[in-house]
């Protein structure tokens, strides 16, 4: 999405969820910054989040998430969406949910 993001974060071990946001804030920051030759910031102060207490649950953001692009008038179907996890979770080669970074 061209002004925020989705993802859905599983905490485990020592940091919590917004420790590993302020790490994900500030590394894309400074990254951001040092290629467009810029200073400041990047995000807004603070974030959104949701407890997810099930995988009914679980399974409604991940096709919310999905659905975000259409709804945004951004693609016309959400596997158009070069950003998006859709494929990976419409592919015949579905093998349950990724574990993409682990923080320890």
């Amino acid at each position: 999405m061209p002004t925020h993001l989705h993802f859905i974060l599983q905490t485990t071990g020592e940091y919590d969820h917004s420790h590993i946001m302020k790490m994900i804030k500030g590394n894309f920051a400074r990254k951001y910054n040092m290629i467009h030759s810029r200073e400041g910031k990047v995000w807004q102060a603070g974030f959104y989040d949701e407890g997810l207490r099930d995988m009914n649950m679980l399974l409604q953001k991940i096709e919310y998430i999905h659905n975000n692009p259409v709804k945004s008038k951004i693609v016309l179907s959400s596997d158009q969406y070069r950003f998006s996890s859709y494929a990976f979770y419409h592919s015949k080669d579905y093998k349950g949910i990724p574990e993409i970074d682990i923080f320890e």
